[in-house]
């Protein structure tokens, strides 16, 4: 459990970056079990690498039990005091294997939310390590937290799968002032809805990237 110290911080980060990488948020066993039961889901992976869960009840049990416990606990700590308890909206697992998925292009999540004053985060979990040569996810907080100009292609031929993401003027100003965020299995990254972020594609001869990532509404602050 995060101390008041360490909390106060945690969420002067995430005012000031946007998203807050935690190390070793989750123990092995934990993440070990939940590497497993993605795994077996792998067979029902979209084509862009990712297996969409739309409701808490949707999400496997351990899976969903990990979300709207251990995941909103961080998320909150993650948010200024007071604000009242996040609310999980469902969640992802997400696949990046060499030479099969490309890197994930430059977006903000507020592009695909829209929901009269409340706001969104993600806890992505990473079940295996990610660098700059295995699908790290990168931010650019330097552009701000405006919502900048999004493109919507057809999934057929969207990148990676994402129909939605930064136009291409926006997508250079990202790439070149963003940062890489390398994580251990077990880490966790808070990412809010209006960072800038995107991530690496998995290079040759690397092993595949694996991390489930819950969603949650974010009450507005009173």
């Amino acid at each position: 459990m995060l101390g008041e110290a360490a909390a106060t911080g945690s969420h002067s980060a995430m005012s000031a970056h946007g998203y807050l990488h935690i190390p070793n948020a989750v123990p092995s066993a934990v993440v070990d079990s939940l590497c497993e039961l993605i795994e077996s889901q792998r067979g029902s992976a979209e084509a862009g690498g990712y297996l969409i869960w739309p409701t808490p009840e949707a999400l496997p049990e351990l899976c969903r039990s990990w979300a709207s416990c251990e995941a909103a606990r961080l998320l909150q700590t993650s948010l200024p005091p007071g604000t009242s308890p996040v609310r999980l909206l469902g969640g992802a697992a997400l696949w990046k294997e060499p030479g099969v998925h490309a890197a994930t292009p430059f977006h903000q999540d507020s592009a695909y939310h829209d929901s009269a004053g409340a706001r969104h985060a993600a806890v992505w979990l990473a079940l295996t390590p990610a660098g700059p040569q295995s699908g790290c996810l990168r931010f650019a907080p330097a552009l701000g937290f405006d919502l900048l100009d999004h493109v919507t292609l057809p999934r057929a031929s969207a990148p990676s799968g994402f129909e939605t993401h930064l136009t291409e003027s926006c997508a250079e100003r990202a790439t070149r002032v963003a940062l890489d965020c390398e994580v251990d299995a077990g880490s966790v990254v808070v990412i809010g809805d209006r960072v800038v972020h995107g991530s690496r594609a998995v290079l040759a001869g690397q092993p595949h990237r694996l991390a489930f990532s819950p969603l949650f509404e974010v009450p507005p602050q009173e």
